[in-house]
C-alpha cells in the first residue's frame, strides 16, 4: 500500500473515531454539566429555605425575649411568684403578645401558662386549643425545664393547639419564662408556626417541580410532597447513600441542609425533565460533515506536499548507502518509509562505530587532562612551604628549619610515594598534619585541627590530595585574613555506600554574593591553584559531574564537602590506568 493510500485511510480512521467520541463526549458531559448546574440550582434555594426558616425562629426568639424581659412584663411574671394569673395579669400579657401574632403571619398562635396551670393564649382563625390540658402534665414541658430557659421544639402543637383542617398542622417553639432578677420560674410560653404558611414560603421560593421535608433526627416532621418518600428513603438521603434517581423519564436530585434548629434537617427532591437531558445532533452531524471535507481537504494537500519530498529523500539516501539493506526492515516492504528505514539503519550503525571511537578518544583527553592537574598539584604546596623555610633560615633558626624540612618530606613521601593516585584515608590525614605542622612552626601554634573520622573509614581508598588542599584554601582564605588563629575540622561519614569528607573553618566566612561567584567560577575566572582545580581534577578522576558542596556564613565559618561515589565510581578503573 502506498502511502498516500496509507494517509487515507488513516485520515478516514481517525474522523470516524473522532465522530464517535465527539458524540459519546457531547452526550456524557452535556448531560453531566446540565445535573451539575441544576444540582447547584438545588443547592442555593436549599439553603436559602434554611436561612428563611432560620429567619423565622430568630424573629420569634427575638420578639419573645423583648416583650418578656420589659419591665412592666417582669412586674407581671413577679407576681406569678405567688400565685396564679389574675384576670388582669391574663388580659395585660395577652395584650403584650398580640402584637407578636400581629407582626408574623407564619405564626399561627401563641400560649403563656403560668406554674398553676392558668393559660394565656392569642389564636387566629381556624386555630383551636384545648384549654383543659394543663401544660405540666404534657411530655415537652419536662424537657423544657431541662433547657432551662434555651428553646425546645416539637409538632403538632404539642397535643394542644389543632386546627379545624385536619390536613395542617404546626411547628412549635417552647421554652420555660424565667424571672430577670432571681431567675426563678415564671411559666412556659409556646409559639406556635402555621404549616400552610411554611408550605406557602417553600412553594414560592421553589415552585411546584421540588418538595421539601423536615426532619428531627430521621423522622419526617413536615412535608410540602403530596406524595411522602418513605423514612429509609430519607435516611439513605442524610447519609449521603442516595444522591439522584432516575425512573419514567424524570431525574430526581436529592440534597439536604443542616437547620439551626435542634437537630433538624432540610431534605429537597428536586425533579428534572429528561427533555433537558437529550443531546441536539444536528450540530454533531454539521461537524461531522465538516471534518469529512477538511479529510480530503489533508490528504490532498499531504499528497501534494509532503510524499514527493520523501521520494527525492527516499532516492539521495539510497544512493548514499552503498552497502546491502539491513535485516530491520521486512524483503516484501518496498513502500518510501520502508526504503528510507533500511538507509537509516546503515547510518545509524556508521554513527555508532563513530560514537564509539569518539567515546574513546574522550577518555584518554580525560586522563591526559587529570594529568595535567596533578602535575600542578604538588608544585603549588612546594613552592608555599619553601617560601615558608625560607623565612625561618632567614630569621636564623635552624631547628624550626630543621623541622620544617622532616614535615616536609614526610609530606611528599605520602604524596608521590610509589607513583599511586589513590592512598588510603588515615594516609591523607597524614599528609594534612605535616602540612598543618609546618604552618603551626611558622604561625606559633595558631591553628587549631579536630579530626571527626571513624577509625573504620581510614583504610577507604581516596584520591591523593583530596583534603589537604581543601585544607590549604580553608587556611589561607578562611582564617589568614582574620590573623591566621582558629580552628579546622576535617570530618568523614558514610552515607547509601558514599564517603563524605569535610573541612570546615571558622574563619571570615563568605557573602552570598562571593559564594555564588565561587559555585559558579571557571578555569579562567579562578586562574592558578583553587577550588575549580580541586573540583576539577576530583569529578575528573571520580567520573562525576560536581563533587564539591561549599557553604558559608560571612563572619562566621565556610565548610567545604567532598561526595566520593560508593566504591569510588570510576576511581578504580582509572587509578589502574594512570598508575602505569
Amino acid at each position: 500500500m502506498k502511502l498516500r493510500t496509507r494517509i487515507f485511510v488513516l485520515f478516514l480512521a481517525g474522523i470516524l473515531l473522532s465522530a464517535a467520541l465527539s458524540v459519546l463526549s457531547t452526550a456524557y458531559f452535556g448531560r453531566k454539566n446540565y445535573i451539575a448546574q441544576e444540582r447547584e440550582i438545588s443547592a442555593q434555594t436549599l439553603r436559602a429555605l434554611a436561612d428563611n426558616l432560620e429567619l423565622k425562629t430568630d424573629y420569634v426568639r427575638q420578639d419573645t425575649d423583648t416583650v418578656f424581659w420589659t419591665p412592666l412584663v417582669q412586674n407581671a411574671l413577679d407576681s406569678l411568684k405567688t400565685g396564679p394569673m389574675t384576670p388582669e395579669i391574663r388580659a395585660f400579657i395577652n395584650d403584650s403578645l398580640s402584637p407578636i401574632l400581629l407582626a408574623a403571619d407564619y405564626i399561627s398562635s401563641i400560649l403563656f401558662y403560668d406554674n398553676y396551670g392558668n393559660s394565656c393564649i392569642c389564636l387566629r382563625d381556624g386555630v383551636l386549643a384545648d384549654s383543659g390540658i394543663r401544660a405540666q402534665d404534657t411530655a415537652w414541658y419536662a424537657a423544657a425545664v431541662a433547657a432551662d430557659g434555651d428553646w425546645i421544639y416539637e409538632t403538632d402543637g404539642g397535643g394542644i393547639v389543632s386546627y379545624t383542617d385536619d390536613n395542617r398542622s404546626v411547628v412549635s417553639m417552647i421554652k420555660i419564662v424565667k424571672s430577670k432578677d432571681d431567675y426563678t420560674t415564671c411559666g412556659g410560653l409556646m409559639v406556635n408556626i402555621d404549616e400552610k404558611t411554611l408550605r406557602r414560603s417553600f412553594t414560592a421560593f421553589s415552585g411546584a417541580e421540588s418538595s421539601y421535608y423536615i426532619l428531627s433526627g430521621k423522622k419526617a416532621i413536615f412535608s410540602t410532597a403530596e406524595n411522602r418518600i418513605s423514612d429509609e428513603t430519607l435516611g439513605n438521603i442524610l447519609s449521603d447513600k442516595l444522591k439522584s434517581d432516575t425512573g419514567r423519564g424524570v431525574l430526581k436530585l436529592y440534597q439536604h441542609q443542616a437547620l439551626g434548629i435542634s437537630d433538624w434537617q432540610l431534605v429537597s427532591v428536586m425533579q428534572i425533565n429528561a427533555s433537558g437531558l437529550k443531546i441536539n445532533l444536528g450540530p454533531v452531524l454539521i461537524v461531522f460533515l465538516g471534518n469529512i471535507a477538511f479529510l480530503l481537504l489533508c490528504w490532498r494537500f499531504i499528497t501534494t506536499n509532503m510524499t514527493k519530498p520523501l521520494k527525492e529523500m527516499e532516492t539521495r539516501l539510497a544512493d548514499a548507502k552503498g552497502m546491502p539493506e539491513d535485516f530491520c526492515v521486512a524483503p516484501d516492504k518496498t513502500d518510501e518509509i520502508s526504503n528510507m528505514k533500511r538507509a537509516y539503519n546503515h547510518m545509524a550503525a556508521s554513527a555508532r562505530e563513530l560514537l564509539a571511537k569518539t567515546r574513546e578518544e574522550e577518555q584518554a583527553i580525560q586522563r591526559g587532562e587529570l594529568e595535567l592537574v596533578l602535575s600542578q598539584v604538588s608544585p603549588h604546596f612546594l613552592y608555599n612551604t619553601l617560601d615558608t623555610i625560607s623565612g625561618m633560615i632567614l630569621s636564623g633558626d635552624a631547628q624550626l628549619s630543621f623541622g620544617l624540612v622532616q614535615s616536609l618530606g614526610q609530606f611528599y613521601r605520602n604524596s608521590l610515594g610509589s607513583g599511586r593516585q589513590t592512598v588510603t584515608l588515615g594516609e591523607e590525614l597524614v599528609t594534612v598534619q605535616s602540612y598543618l605542622e609546618i604552618l603551626n612552626t611558622r604561625y606559633g601554634d595558631g591553628i587549631r585541627v579536630e579530626y571527626h573520622v571513624d577509625d573504620a573509614l581510614r583504610e577507604r581508598k581516596i584520591l591523593k590530595l583530596t583534603i589537604q588542599p581543601l585544607v590549604e584554601n580553608a587556611v589561607h582564605h578562611g582564617l589568614r585574613p582574620k590573623g591566621g588563629a582558629g580552628t579546622v575540622v576535617i570530618s568523614a561519614a558514610e552515607e547509601h555506600g558514599a564517603l563524605l569528607l569535610s573541612v570546615l573553618d571558622d574563619g571570615v566566612g563568605m557573602s552570598p554574593d562571593k559564594l555564588q561567584k565561587i559555585r559558579q567560577s571557571t578555569a579562567e575566572e579562578t586562574p592558578g591553584f583553587g577550588l575549580f582545580s580541586i573540583r576539577q581534577r576530583i569529578a575528573l578522576f571520580y567520573g562525576t559531574s560536581d563533587p564539591l558542596t561549599i557553604e558559608s556564613r560571612e563572619g562566621e565559618w565556610t565548610k567545604v564537602t567532598v561526595r566520593i561515589p560508593p566504591e569510588g565510581g570510576q576511581a578504580h578503573e582509572q587509578s589502574e590506568n594512570f598508575d602505569r
